[in-house]
């Protein structure tokens, strides 16, 4: 039979249920990437104008490249066809995957999850909309090719 008061039993009980709520909320803590999602899915729409040559803040570099709050971003998963392109074909679609993801992302809220740097120091990071992936409507538009390991060529050799 235990020599412990009921007393000394209910303290340690209710010792144990702090210290595993406190534990479960740590748990719960918002990271970083959890904070940039939850904030864009509160349903703010932000216009995302084109990047100029001034200071970039919150604007769309090219078809998979964006500054957003001061961060410049490399979205993953699909590489969109490049400004300076190799032919005016891939400058043409690099023009309209541009403008194609400034539309998609000023036309409603999205998310942010970040997921590390490249090797130019830019985040890499996955946007979605009530659609999903940002990056697969440009895929569907032929505006973009699913990320293989390399470019792909946008010439039509």
């Amino acid at each position: 039979m235990s020599s412990y008061s009921p007393a000394f039993i209910a303290g340690i009980v209710i010792a144990m249920a702090g210290a595993g709520y406190a534990g479960w909320n740590m748990s719960l803590e918002t990271t970083p990437k959890q904070v940039s999602a939850i904030q864009r899915i509160s349903g703010e729409t932000i216009r995302m104008p084109i990047c100029g040559s001034g200071k970039r803040v919150t604007c769309v570099v090219d078809g998979d490249t964006i500054w957003y709050r001061g961060e410049k971003i490399r979205l993953e998963g699909f590489n969109a066809p490049e400004t300076q392109g190799l032919c005016a074909r891939e400058s043409e679609l690099a023009r309209r995957a541009t403008l194609r993801l400034r539309a998609v992302l000023s036309s409603e809220p999205f998310s942010v999850t970040r997921n590390g740097k490249d090797r130019y120091g830019r985040t890499l990071a996955t946007i979605r909309n009530s659609q999903g992936d940002v990056g697969n409507v440009l895929i569907a538009e032929g505006l973009a090719h699913e990320w293989r390991g390399r470019k792909e060529n946008w010439c039509g050799l």
